[in-house]
């Protein structure tokens, strides 16, 4: 995935894959993508399943800015929305998987959906 200079990265995800190889895929890449978010002072955010709210994958995070939970977040793909992009990770049959969108009027809706759910999680 490749970042522009935004100012903020939002994440929406369950939780950490169940196979080692997306789980290593997944945070390298949003590892990768937080790192360079610092340096471009981009601030993060993230929603997350309230499961993983003591995952060592998911507060890894926090160094880069803000978590916050929900109960039963209906989604086995991680969304990372970033200026006008979208990058879906997921996992199929054990292999990982990244779909990657650059539309302004789709990261638009995206951030207001993230927005809406920010306003519920709980931090």
């Amino acid at each position: 995935m490749y970042i522009m200079c935004n100012d903020e990265i939002r994440v929406i995800g369950n939780g950490p894959p169940e196979d080692t190889s997306s789980k290593l895929f997944l945070d390298a890449i949003l590892k990768e993508t937080l790192h360079k978010g610092i340096k471009e002072k981009i601030k993060y955010y993230g929603i997350w399943d309230n499961n993983y709210r003591s995952s060592k994958f998911v507060t890894t995070f926090s160094n880069f800015g803000e978590n916050k939970f929900i109960d039963g977040i209906p989604t086995k793909v991680t969304t990372v929305i970033f200026g006008d992009r979208l990058g879906y990770l997921f996992t199929i049959e054990g292999k990982p998987k990244v779909i990657e969108i650059q539309n302004q009027l789709i990261a638009d809706e995206n951030k207001a959906y993230f927005s809406h759910l920010w306003k519920i999680a709980k931090p």
